[in-house]
């Protein structure tokens, strides 16, 4: 190689192998989820039908789960809005429409039992759960008084009837075979009220949130997805907290999934846990990978991107429909039966809200260090500040200092820049287990490439920004 080609600056890089064969998929199959949300069906997601759940009117599939469609419908798309700067009318109009539903309690659709707690008091607190943390992740986007005041009132609905639903003697009435109508229904409120108290700094809902943890547990014939969303509730409890009893709590729950065999080869929840075990679910595969990854941010132990991984690519990616839907498949000795199910009153909307959270753990960018923890490849349309196409970098100004720019070209299809704010490494944090290295190639202007074997931990470009070619 000439003397000329060896001092060039590396403007360009590509991460073949697993990089390459992934690039532009988490982007491609959000979409698809989306566009399925917005204009797919059936059924079509319509004002009335989303809704239906917290007026309540009777006209569908599981609206006894009052606010619950309406809550994942909200926090899905408010989300997805917020990661790729999006607006969706169609959110904003659901969102104007429910406040006007809410109930003189604080909280929406069919009415509580007024003396024992029955399977259907616990039906209507999980969709007031889901509704609570939709309306909040909604206030993230747009922060309005008016939003603010609902979730406020319905946060403090369950302040009100916490001692009930805390009680004992309930906790261990629905700990059994209730499945999607068990304790769990309550414990998923931890997540809601924690972001609650977040943005108010209300401490009522953090003491709410701490006695509902107490009673967290994992059972045999459990619904498996009410189970994650309470742990990742409790993860946000330690965050807010930064208590390590809510952090070890987690970590041994976690234990306690694996060591009890409850999850499958392929990275994948059962519905329902042990001995119950038939087929998986959507929204647990999608919020198992968001839980793994919220405790590798917290923890930096690679077993929980480990395991996120595998469920990424082996179960979560299995599980979508073409339709863009997410939802249910039956186990067999031999796979998979024939016979599945488009889960589009939850499954769908949890597999579209993990998407965000997916592509911003994929890359974190350092004051001097670009760093790349999962093999998936957002396009442009997908990318915000924190995020980086492993696809194509262009380095455009020399020397590795501070103000250089970078443009991500996806192969000609669009371009995004992002400014380093000083001089950097970028550097491949880890490969996926199963790797022992990583064949990388570099090109210099068109000039010359030569593949690189890549170590787990090695620095790609060291600062500076230099390599030869």
């Amino acid at each position: 190689m000439s003397t000329h080609c060896r001092k060039l600056i590396l403007p360009v890089f590509s991460l073949l192998f697993i990089a390459s064969t992934f690039a532009g998929e988490l982007t491609s199959r959000m979409e698809l989820t989306l566009d399925r949300v917005l204009h797919g069906g059936p059924p079509v997601y319509t004002d009335d039908f989303v809704l239906a759940d917290a007026v309540p009117e009777h006209v569908r599939r599981f609206t006894e789960f009052s606010g619950d469609v309406s809550g994942r419908y909200i926090g899905a798309l408010a989300t997805v809005a917020q990661f790729n700067g999006k607006k969706f009318s169609e959110l904003d109009q659901v969102v104007a429409k429910i406040l006007k539903l809410q109930k003189e309690d604080g909280h929406f659709g069919d009415p509580f039992s007024t003396n024992e707690v029955t399977k259907s008091d616990m039906a209507i607190m999980w969709g007031n759960g889901r509704l609570l943390i939709g309306l909040l992740e909604y206030y993230r986007l747009n922060p309005s008084p008016a939003v603010l005041a609902c979730a406020r009132r319905l946060g403090d609905y369950f302040v009100k009837v916490g001692p009930r639903y805390n009680d004992p003697a309930i906790v261990q009435k629905f700990s059994g075979d209730q499945v999607a109508v068990g304790y769990i229904c309550w414990t998923q409120i931890i997540e809601g009220l924690v972001e609650l108290n977040r943005i108010t700094h209300d401490e009522k809902y953090l003491k709410l949130s701490g006695e509902i943890a107490r009673n967290t547990h994992r059972h045999p014939k459990q619904h498996s997805h009410g189970f994650a969303c309470a742990l990742r509730g409790i993860l946000e409890l330690y965050r807010v907290t930064h208590d390590d009893q809510w952090l070890k709590k987690v970590e041994a729950e976690w234990d306690g999934i694996i060591d009890s065999g409850n999850l499958l080869p392929q990275g994948a929840l059962p519905e329902i846990f042990k001995p119950l075990i038939a087929r998986d679910e959507g929204c647990a595969e999608a919020d198992w990978v968001r839980l793994n990854l919220g405790l590798w941010s917290e923890t930096r132990n690679p077993r929980y991107l480990e395991s996120a991984e595998l469920s990424l690519f082996n179960e979560f990616f299995f599980n979508q429909f073409s339709t863009g839907d997410y939802g249910h498949h039956t186990f067999t000795d031999g796979g998979v039966a024939s016979r599945s199910a488009r889960a589009w009153w939850c499954c769908t909307f949890h597999g579209l809200r993990a998407f965000p959270d997916i592509a911003r753990a994929a890359f974190h960018a350092e004051l001097t260090r670009l760093q790349i923890f999962l093999l998936v490849v957002p396009e442009p349309s997908g990318l915000t500040p924190e995020l980086f196409n492993i696809g194509r970098l262009h380095k455009q100004l020399p020397g590795g200092q501070a103000g250089d720019v970078f443009t991500f070209d996806d192969d000609g299809k669009g371009a995004v820049h992002q400014t380093m704010p000083a001089p950097f490494d970028l550097h491949l944090s880890r490969l996926v287990k199963a790797a022992q290295q990583l064949p990388v190639a570099f090109e210099a202007n068109g000039i010359g490439s030569r593949a690189a074997p890549v170590e787990p931990g090695a620095d790609i470009l060291p600062a500076g920004g230099n390599q030869d070619v």
